[in-house]
């Protein structure tokens, strides 16, 4: 289910608001995720599970209105 990978990027996520003093935004939440979460499975569905995972943790970061004018999330390849 990925839940290394979620665990980590919430933690990464977290950090970054502490070092920061200040909310993360959707580029950086995005940024965030997409260059330093790397998973690998053999199981295709349990690769789209962690995807999930990870994108749902990403959404909860965010304001709706963030979400809506800000976040574009690449395909998945």
């Amino acid at each position: 289910s990925g839940i290394f990978l979620v665990a980590a990027y919430k933690r990464l996520l977290q950090w970054w608001v502490i070092n920061n003093q200040q909310p993360i935004n959707s580029q950086i939440a995005k940024k965030i995720l997409v260059n330093n979460i790397y998973g690998v499975d053999i199981v295709d569905i349990a690769a789209l599970v962690s995807i999930f995972g990870l994108t749902i943790t990403l959404l909860d970061r965010l304001s709706p209105k963030e979400i809506w004018n800000d976040l574009a999330i690449p395909p998945v390849e």
